[in-house]
């Protein structure tokens, strides 16, 4: 509950230890690598993000919130639309809560930068 909480919090520090020590208690946890890859991903670490997430996947491909998650990843992190798109479509195929409104942009298709044109 510790990482959970912190991981929601703005304190990064706090974040990375909770979930990185909830880990060693539980490393075979979906929840658990879901949390830590939000922290990786909020101390910009994307690529360490990412192997969380997909490891969560791992352990439990029904867990909707990796893949949205990753979807944020692709879409942000790494202005990457069309890869975003398909893991929010993998997520959508799981849940449709939708509490940042991504499916405006990512359930149609490729999304529209908000310079103008469209992205990849």
């Amino acid at each position: 509950m510790r990482a959970y909480l912190a991981v929601r919090d703005t304190n990064r520090n706090e974040a990375d230890k909770a979930t990185a020590s909830a880990l060693k208690d539980a490393p075979s946890s979906a929840a658990f690598h879901n949390n830590r890859g939000i922290a990786l991903l909020r101390a910009a670490d994307a690529d360490a993000a990412e192997k969380e997430f997909l490891r969560a996947i791992e352990i439990d491909s029904a867990r909707a919130a990796p893949y949205y998650n990753l979807a944020i990843l692709e879409r942000w992190y790494r202005q990457d639309a069309t890869a975003a798109a398909t893991r929010f479509k993998q997520y959508w195929r799981l849940s449709h809560a939708d509490p940042d409104s991504l499916y405006a942009e990512l359930g149609h298709g490729p999304a529209t930068v908000a310079e103008g044109g469209t992205s990849k």
